[in-house]
This record gives structure tokens, C-alpha cells and sequence, in this order.
């Protein structure tokens, strides 16, 4: 990750970490319009709804229950600082399969950047648990292995969002590109 692909490259503007913070609502508490476009997009009434507290990056963190099963969904008001990091997450979701949950959709409605993705049962690592650190030893090295998205995007800046690019780098092969700030 320090190769430029990753949370500290996306988060980083000129060096210093995004101090934005958010503070988290509940389902209950978004517009109509977010829960009719949400209930549309899912093709089923939401039966129950339970909000997700860990997590310090969305305002919305929620596990959404249908008749057809369980989806976590997570999203930001458009007018946010870092609405952009919701656009990206599902821009590059397929450049992760496999390590992280897939995107089911991704939906702008009544002020709202939401994302969806499949619901997954876990815990947060623990380090004290037999198993735990080799299996993050084993997810940082896939991870380090996985390709960038060949695109440019939109990141965080004080006057506008600056660009990134990527370039061909991380030990030389040109699969992999690490993304770097303009």
C-alpha cells in the first residue's frame, strides 16, 4: 500500500490524512425519496433495517433486510468533502473480488451517493486469535499483487479535486500501476 494503491494513497491530499469527519444517522432518518429509490432499486420492500456502528467513513452504514436476503448499504450526502471516496470504492470493486464484498449497485438519489454490496457476516481482525494474522498477512500480500484501475479519478483537494493518474511501477511489472497524485 505504500506503493501508492491503496488507502493512503486515496485518502492522502498533499501529504496530510483527511481530517473530515462524519457523523453517522440512522435508515429511518434519510429523506423518502432515498428510501423509495433505494426499495426500487432492490426490486423488494426493505423489511428491517439495523444500523452498522463500526466504521468512521459513511454517514449512512446500515444492513438492509428484503424478502430476498440481506445487503449492506453505505453512502454519503452528495454535498460531503469526501462523497467522491463512495464514487471510487465502486469504480474499482471488481479490481477486489475476492478480497473484499462485491458491489451490488451504486445509486445518487434525493442527495445521497449510496453503494451496496453484498451483505458478509465478519468480525474485525484480532490479533490475539490464533489464525487472524496470517490470514492479514496473506490478504496484504493478494492485495499488494492487485492491479490498479488504468484510469484517472477524482480525488480530495482544498480547491477542487486534483488528478490522479497511474504509471507503471510496483516491482517493475507492467501489469501492476500504482496510483499517484498530480
Amino acid at each position: 500500500m505504500a506503493d501508492g494503491c491503496g488507502a493512503v494513497g486515496l485518502w492522502a491530499d498533499s501529504g496530510n490524512l483527511d481530517t473530515v469527519t462524519t457523523t453517522r444517522i440512522h435508515w429511518a432518518d434519510l429523506p423518502g425519496s432515498v428510501h423509495q429509490g433505494v426499495t426500487a432499486r432492490l426490486g423488494t420492500p426493505i423489511l428491517a433495517a439495523e444500523t452498522v456502528s463500526a466504521g468512521f467513513n459513511s454517514e449512512i452504514a446500515a444492513r438492509l433486510t428484503t424478502s430476498s436476503g440481506t445487503v449492506f448499504v453505505k453512502g454519503m450526502q452528495l454535498s460531503h468533502p469526501r462523497v467522491w471516496t463512495q464514487r471510487r470504492e465502486a469504480e474499482i470493486n471488481h479490481y477486489v473480488a475476492g478480497l473484499a464484498p462485491a458491489l451490488l449497485w451504486h445509486l445518487e438519489v434525493g442527495g445521497w451517493c449510496l453503494v451496496a454490496f453484498e451483505h458478509v457476516e465478519a468480525r474485525h481482525a484480532d490479533y490475539k486469535v490464533v489464525g487472524d494474522l496470517e490470514l492479514m498477512v496473506e490478504t496484504l500480500s493478494r492485495l499488494g499483487h492487485t492491479s490498479c484501475p488504468r484510469s484517472s479519478f477524482a480525488g480530495p483537494s482544498s480547491d477542487g479535486p486534483p488528478t490522479w493518474t497511474t504509471r507503471r511501477c510496483c516491482r517493475g511489472s507492467p501489469e501492476v500501476a500504482c496510483c499517484t497524485p498530480t
